[in-house]
């Protein structure tokens, strides 16, 4: 009776030997895992906790002191410390960066309310269906946007193209074209698509859907683009 209650025993010690040491090893893994760090107090649109990145709208900018940004649908700006190694990406040559403009900024791994980097997105092109109302070269187009009966007026310049036309016919009243705004300037038109026939082929191209005058231009633009159409039944 005295062995049986022995062997009993010794089973029963072994058993939660073997339970605790099984406990031990699991606390050790999950304590090595780098899931169980911590990620951040940050929480909500804008912010990437796993990547120290967030990303919103600037509202205040002091070059090697600090920046404001609106992050996600935030009405308070958060700001952030900026020091003289952090770097500015997507800007033009000489450009400064403003108000309103879309940034993500890298935090610091071991300073997370300081940037590391700020890169600036760059503002898409809008792209506008519309039907002519008057146009002079170089000057200004006004058109009629989405059916509307109030006629909006655009800018033009030097460097505005006209792509779509016969050779030496001028764009005149109602014909139907495809507005490419400046980027920077949105009232500024960088390049007209004439449609033709009255439709829009969804890639620029010219009069009879020839590629030529879409190759270097309407391919270029209609990737990214906001568009607007001149007529809700179009597709």
């Amino acid at each position: 009776m005295n062995k049986i209650t022995t062997k009993v025993v010794s089973r029963t010690a072994v058993a939660a030997t073997l339970c605790l040491g099984m406990a031990v090893g699991a606390v050790g893994i999950a304590a090595a895992s780098p899931l169980s760090h911590d990620r951040g107090s940050h929480s909500g649109p804008g912010w990437n906790q796993s990547q120290h990145k967030v990303e919103g709208i600037v509202s205040s900018y002091v070059a090697g002191s600090s920046i404001s940004i609106l992050v996600g649908g935030a009405t308070t700006p958060t700001t952030f410390n900026l020091t003289s190694t952090t770097t500015v990406t997507g800007l033009a040559t000489g450009a400064t960066l403003a108000v309103g403009a879309r940034v993500n900024l890298v935090l610091s791994s071991t300073s997370p309310s300081t940037v590391s980097s700020i890169n600036v997105e760059v503002p898409k092109p809008v792209r506008i269906e519309a039907v002519v109302s008057t146009y002079t070269a170089g000057s200004s187009i006004t058109v009629l946007v989405n059916g509307s009966t109030t006629p909006t007026t655009f800018v033009l310049t030097s460097a505005t193209t006209v792509s779509g036309l016969a050779t030496g016919v001028t764009l005149a009243s109602p014909t139907n074209v495809d507005l490419v705004l400046s980027s920077t300037t949105p009232g500024s038109v960088t390049s007209i698509f004439v449609e033709a026939n009255g439709e829009g082929s969804g890639l620029g191209y010219g009069k009879g859907g020839s590629k030529t005058s879409g190759t270097g231009h309407g391919n270029a633009h209609r990737h990214g683009l906001h568009s607007f159409r001149s007529g809700a039944n179009r597709h």
